[in-house]
Formats: C-alpha cells, structure tokens, sequence
C-alpha cells in the first residue's frame, strides 16, 4: 500500500501507516454487498477458511472506511481519524486518486501502469517488487487465457537499480525468458552497464535479448560490454 499511496520521493509517515493499519483491518473484517444485496467482499477473520481470495476487498471499500470512520470503525480505534492534522485526509485524496487514475484509464483505452520503485525505502523493495511481479503476471495471464494476442510491453529505466535486488532480479530473467510465450516483451535501460552485466540475472537478460543499444560509455564499461555480448570494441 505504501508503493500505491505515498507521494513521490517520501514515505508514509507514522501517522499515516497507523490509519491505514486500522483501515485495513476493518476493510477485511466488514462485509462488502454488491448491487443485489449479496455479500461479495470482506468478511475476513482470524479463521483461515474465511480467508477466501475471490471475497478480497477493493480500493473503493477502504476509501469507504476512511471516509466514514465513524461507522465501520469501534469508538475504541477512532483515536488516529480524530487528532489534529490532516493524515486522515491526505489518506483519503490519494486512495481516492488511484481510483480516479484506473477509471481515467479504463474510459479512456490507455492501457499503462507505472511504479516508482526508488521511492520506497530500501527495506520495502522485496515487498514493491513482489507486488509489481504479481500484477504483471496476472494481467498478462488473464490476457492470454482470453486469448488476446496483443503485445504488452514492460519498461524498466536504471535496471542497475532493480538488480540490487534479488528478487526484482529474479523478476526480470523470468520475464525475459517466458515474456514472449505470453506476447510479453521486455525494454531495459541502465547508465551502468558493468554492474547489471556482472550480475547473473543481468546477463542472463542480455543473452535473451534480440536487440542490444550500447551509448557512450567509459573504456571500463566498454569492456564488460563487449565481453557479455561477444562484440568488438569497434562495433
């Protein structure tokens, strides 16, 4: 929630992982009906068994409770959405914004995402990473289960930055192997080729690339370029 929420180039603050803490819990817990009356969401306990993926809550029910702390929240955990200061709002406008940005997304037929992983601390990348490769898979797999043979790309700037991870490096080779079987494809860019290319999941993404773009580089990067894709210097 913090990748999808916190502004860029900050974290949330205390105050606000508080909130949403409480929020949370109160998405889960309560029971979310559609149109027709029936229980569709939420639900959730401390029972494993009521932990069933297809009742997962939405966006729009946590900004339900933000709005209306009052009424799904006990008088008990209201203490946070009541202090002086304007979390709770803040909260409120960005939960509110993601929502507006998918609908602004769907009416208008872009079909685009985009995550800024350097935002998060350091500590939270296992976590924005996990959660940008279950999106992607899960849109992807949607889209070929459909049968929808439309080209999907994947960007990803200062790929350097990614590899520091292991997780996001496992990520990213997954993608570049099984990414075509699924009309996947894969665009990496990064000022430090060296360090991607000493990397193993950065050279097995330059051995499953068709196209390679080398820029100006120093005499050091050149050579682990060279090296990693068996070209000359010249060329």
């Amino acid at each position: 929630m913090e990748l999808l929420l916190a502004e860029r180039g900050r974290t949330l603050t205390a105050e606000e992982i508080a909130i949403l803490d409480l929020a949370l819990a109160a998405t889960y817990s309560g029971e979310w009906r559609d149109a027709s009356g029936r229980v569709a969401r939420g639900g959730f306990s401390s029972d494993p068994h009521t932990h069933r993926p297809e009742r997962t809550p939405l966006m729009c029910d946590l900004l339900q409770v933000l709005r209306h702390s009052d009424k799904y929240l006990p008088a008990s955990q209201r203490g946070p959405f009541e202090k002086p200061g304007d979390a709770p709002g803040a909260l409120r406008r960005r939960v509110a914004g993601r929502l507006l940005q998918s609908a602004d997304q769907r009416l208008s037929g872009r079909a685009s995402d985009s995550f800024n992983v350097s935002a998060l601390g350091e500590e939270l990348w296992p976590i924005g990473l996990h959660l940008i490769e279950q999106f992607v898979w899960t849109q992807v797999g949607w889209h070929y289960v459909q049968g929808a043979e439309e080209p999907c790309l994947l960007v990803v700037d200062e790929l350097w930055l990614t590899l520091r991870s292991a997780e996001g490096g496992a990520f990213l080779e997954s993608v570049a192997r099984k990414g075509p079987k699924y009309w996947l494809g894969l665009a990496v860019a990064s000022q430090e080729p060296a360090d991607c290319l000493n990397s193993p999941h950065g050279l097995a993404i330059v051995h499953n690339s068709s196209t390679h773009v080398l820029l100006a580089m120093d005499k050091g990067a050149l050579r682990v370029a060279t090296e990693a894709l068996s070209s000359p210097p010249t060329k």
